[in-house]
This record gives C-alpha cells, structure tokens and sequence, in this order.
C-alpha cells in the first residue's frame, strides 16, 4: 500500500533497500543536474557560434546584393543601347523582349491604364481631359496637328517676317506647344510598346522602377532555399517529468561508456537527416 504520499520513515528499511534507494536516486539526481548542465553550456555555447554564423550570412546577402547592382546597371546599360532608337511609332513584338523587360512592361503599364493615372501630375487639365475621352488614334492625330504648328511658327521666326512684339508671342507659343507635344508624346508613349520600352530606359522614376523590379526578382530567385523542419517522435521525459532512458532487453538501464544512463531520444536520427540534406544543398555550416 505504499506511495508518494506515503509517510514513512528510513528507519522502518532493511539495510539493503536503504542502501538502494539513497544510492539509485541520488544517482539520478546527480546526473539529471549533470545533464542540465551540459545542455545550459551547449546552449551559451552555440549562442556565440549562432552570432558568428548570423554575420556570415549577412555578409553573404551583402555581397550578393551588390553583385546583383552591378548585373542590374549593366542590363539597363545593354538594354539601352539595343532600343536607343526606339520610340512609340516603332513596331516591335512581345516577342522581341528579355523576359524581365516584357514582365516589366506588362506588369507597370498595364496597372497605368487600369488605374487611370498618368506619368504627369493631375494638373495638366487640356491632357487630362482629351486622355480621357479620345482614343489612341484621336491622341496621335493631334500630336500631328501640333508637330505641323510647330513647324510653321519655327519657320516664321526663321524667316524674320514677324515684328519684335509678335516674334516674343511666337516665342511664348513655341514653349507652351512644346511642353504639350511632350506631354502627348508621353502619354501616347504609355499605350504602345516602343514607347512603354522608351520610357522604361528613358524616364528617370520608371527605370528605377524598373531596377527595383528586377533586383527583387533577382533576391527572390536567391533567397528560394529548402527548409528542413523536423519534430523529434520521442519525447525527453515522462508523465511525472522525469528523463526516459534507455533499456537493455532483460529491462535494466542501458549505461554509456561513463557509466551514466543513456536517455531515450531520436535527436541523432534527426541530426543525421539534416546533415543528409546539408550535403546534398552543399551547405557547409552543419559541420563541427
């Protein structure tokens, strides 16, 4: 009828189960702080190395990351010189373009013209306006109207046929009809492939854009590892909160080659398996 919450006394024990019960337990005792302690060393212990390995890997990232700058200003540098004629009049096909351009390009534009935004700011009204209700067609047919405008008040200041007060009114008007003829050229650049490829080169905001989107595809495709998660199937201790250890087959403590009981655990197995994958990725920190 004996248990835990049995009082009894050491005097009421034969010589023999004293002896085995102060021996056996203190035993355990012993070797439960001994292995905690070894755990609470192992664990300082890898802190400093989980640091040093932390460095590593930042370093590694920042080394890449400059590799990639590098790759990505000379493709923006090669891709400009290959379309450094191109322009929206320009007939090209999907087909013709790295994949990075044309993702892109279908990516940036088509999120434009969906959301209706233009690459000016909202306070060119006369743009806005015959953005809104004329189509690319009717867009290009007045860029023309206003090329050929152009062209003849040039001519006019080129032919010295104006008085001074009306060469300064012509001059006013070259500069407003400029800066709207740019506008156009942009906004009709924005609807045709020659012109989303010269904008992507050649406007300063969406070329940046056009960086961050390659550099990001670019990191994606680096950081794309395998992840190795494992869950041990044993556990460490019992119901009462006590270390399992190992058996022989006649049910005594299996001993290591200290004498100490060996605890019951798959960690080796796991070990063993990531250290499998570890070679396999040729990853080089798993190694002691």
């Amino acid at each position: 009828d004996v248990g835990w919450d049995k009082l009894l006394s050491e005097e009421g024990l034969n010589e023999e189960l004293k002896s085995f019960v102060e021996t056996y337990f203190e035993e355990r005792e012993e070797l439960e702080e001994e292995t905690r302690k070894k755990l609470e060393e192992k664990i300082e212990g890898t802190e400093g190395e989980e640091d040093k390995e932390t460095e590593k890997i930042e370093e590694i990232k920042r080394k890449k990351l400059l590799k990639a700058l590098t790759e990505c200003v000379d493709l923006v540098e090669e891709v400009k010189k290959y379309y450094q004629n191109t322009s929206w009049d320009k007939l090209l096909c999907e087909g013709e373009l790295s994949e990075e351009l044309k993702s892109f390009i279908n990516t940036y534009f088509k999120a434009k013209i969906k959301s209706g935004e233009s690459i000016e700011s909202s306070d060119v009204e006369e743009t806005e306006k015959i953005k809104s209700k004329k189509s690319l067609k009717a867009l290009i047919e007045k860029l023309q109207e206003m090329q050929v405008l152009l062209r003849e008040k040039h001519k006019k200041l080129k032919d010295n046929i104006l008085n001074d007060e009306k060469i300064e009114e012509t001059r006013k008007e070259i500069d407003a009809l400029t800066g709207k003829i740019d506008k156009f050229n942009k906004e009709i650049s924005q609807r045709t492939l020659g012109g989303q490829i010269y904008l992507t080169l050649n406007d300063e905001e969406i070329t940046e854009q056009f960086k961050k989107f390659w550099l990001d595809g670019k990191m994606i495709k680096e950081i794309d590892y395998p992840i190795f998660f494992a869950v041990n199937q044993k556990s460490l201790k019992n119901n009462k909160g006590e270390y399992r250890y190992k058996r022989g087959v006649k049910g005594g403590f299996l001993l290591d080659k200290y004498g100490r009981s060996i605890i019951d655990h798959d960690l080796d197995e796991i070990a063993e398996a990531f250290v499998k994958l570890a070679k396999k990725q040729n990853f080089n920190f798993w190694r002691t």
